[in-house]
């Protein structure tokens, strides 16, 4: 049932004129009256009927009035409701991050993100794909992730920062004698990598393919990947590949970085939106500060004692 023709039905009610009513409700009284015949048609009773040019109500529209007025009062409850959340969702700004947990600890305390000419910032912390698909429902105004959120559709991703790939290697492995890390190096020994369903190793199989390398390596779920450099610091060579400013975080103590020679590959962070929310624009000042200040809010500054 369509609740439109219940709000003309309870006009009519009010006022027992169509012509006043369909003025009430800024439409034709032609169009009142298809209303109505279609209200009817689905209740399956007259509602009304005409005498000398005067509207009476029927018996039976008198016996079924309570329980289309609770409908009517329901939908009025339930509208003013969602006017009420969708009022709440524009006080706030949604900023979702996908990354490193360390990383959203930092951004989580961070001033900037607090709130923004007191809009306050709801921050929340989930996984590549639910940060995606929030931002796709529009359940989420920003979002803040690393690798960036690919474009297309109604999604936007500018890229706010760049962090250079390292190999990163405990003190046993070969490669510490050397200054750098070459293309042969890369192809030669057998690297600790995450299983393909995650964000970042897809990221990286992109990056290694347009570099044409083509690595050997150990696949390892997130929690085994870190139980690896965990437990084999000063067992068994152990290298993986990683961003510069993340080899802390991901790593600890103990592990030492060498850059790449003759190739360039990047961690990129970006900040993406849907292309239907007025948020980035009605706070354009705020992704410009997230632009600006988000090496600083990342809270990881480059370790230069770690390399070489």
């Amino acid at each position: 049932m369509n609740f439109i023709q219940i709000q003309h039905f309870m006009s009519i009610m009010k006022y027992m004129s169509l012509t006043k009513a369909a003025k009430e409700l800024y439409i034709t009284q032609p169009a009142l009256s298809h209303s109505l015949s279609r209200l009817e048609q689905e209740l399956g009773i007259p509602l009304f009927y005409r005498d000398n040019n005067r509207l009476v109500i029927t018996r039976e529209c008198s016996e079924i009035f309570g329980d289309l007025y609770d409908l009517y009062e329901a939908y009025e409850v339930m509208m003013k409701h969602a006017r009420e959340l969708k009022l709440n969702q524009q006080k706030k700004i949604r900023l979702g991050f996908s990354g490193s947990v360390v990383t959203f600890s930092s951004l989580f305390f961070h001033g900037i993100l607090t709130s923004y000419n007191n809009v306050p910032i709801e921050k929340m912390f989930a996984d590549y794909d639910q940060v995606k698909l929030m931002l796709e429902n529009e359940t989420l105004d920003l979002a803040i992730t690393f690798p960036p959120i690919e474009g297309g559709g109604k999604l936007i991703t500018k890229i706010i920062a760049r962090d250079e790939i390292v190999a990163v290697m405990n003190r046993m492995h070969p490669l510490t004698k050397k200054p750098a890390v070459t293309r042969e190096d890369l192809e030669k020994y057998t690297f600790e990598m995450l299983t393909e369903p995650n964000p970042y190793r897809k990221y990286m199989d992109r990056l290694l393919k347009e570099e044409n390398i083509t690595l050997k390596m150990n696949e390892h779920d997130y929690d085994d990947y870190l139980k690896v450099f965990q437990e084999n610091e000063l067992v068994k060579p152990v290298i993986a590949l990683s961003p510069l400013r993340r080899v802390r975080q991901w790593y600890g103590e103990g592990y030492q970085v060498r850059r790449m020679k003759d190739v360039k590959m990047e961690l990129v962070t970006g900040l993406s939106w849907n292309s239907s929310s007025d948020i980035p624009y009605k706070y354009q000042d705020l992704t410009q500060q997230i632009e600006k200040y988000y090496p600083e809010m990342d809270g990881v500054d480059i370790d230069e004692s770690l390399l070489f």
